[in-house]
């Protein structure tokens, strides 16, 4: 599930085929099929044009939103690796992906071609967010990514860097988002509450 960042189209995996949606009407925009299987992961661009899928067939591919047509199209990672999660940079030029092999990889979304792959998570990395984009230094862009062993890594693009891991979840870290007012990164989990 993507949401578009006014709130005026959510787009909705469902099996191989990915639903934009009109939040106020309900009606369907465009169905696009974007996998022969399963699609795993979806993000739209933050000017609402593009949504970027990937799923069990190992490629990431970017749509127009408004044709439905197929933009571009490239492998995930090495071998079997697919997406788990996807997003976008707030400028929509790079795309996020955390992958099933335990790397944060980053592509350049208009070419299709990686410009990151961050090791050093121990399990499937189930979630990904990137930090705003600094106004003084563009490069001091940060990554954040979570994993399924409950582990959220910050990166550190420019030098390709891990600046710090934090421990606190103990199950998988499903969703994260930074509140930019506050500038505090929020996470959620699976974990046991009481």
């Amino acid at each position: 599930l993507a949401l578009s960042r006014s709130g005026a189209i959510v787009a909705c995996g469902c099996g191989g085929q990915v639903k934009i949606v009109d939040v106020t009407t309900g009606a369907v925009l465009q169905d696009i099929e974007a996998d022969g299987e399963q699609v795993t992961a979806i993000a739209l661009s933050p000017n609402e044009q593009e949504l970027v899928t990937s799923g069990r067939d190992f490629l990431v591919k970017t749509w127009d939103v408004s044709s439905g047509t197929k933009s571009r199209m490239w492998k995930s990672g090495q071998g079997t690796s697919y997406v788990q999660r996807l997003c976008y940079d707030e400028t929509g030029t790079l795309v996020a992906g955390g992958c099933s092999d335990f790397v944060v990889r980053v592509w350049d979304a208009g070419r299709g071609f990686a410009t990151h792959n961050l090791k050093g998570h121990g399990a499937i990395v189930t979630s990904v967010c990137f930090g705003a984009t600094p106004r003084t230094d563009p490069n001091k862009l940060l990554l954040f990514s979570g994993a399924d062993d409950g582990e959220v890594r910050v990166w550190a693009l420019a030098t390709k860097t891990c600046k710090a891991v934090l421990k606190g979840h103990d199950s998988a870290v499903t969703a994260m988002v930074i509140d930019v007012p506050t500038k505090s990164l929020l996470t959620a989990g699976g974990d046991r509450l009481r």
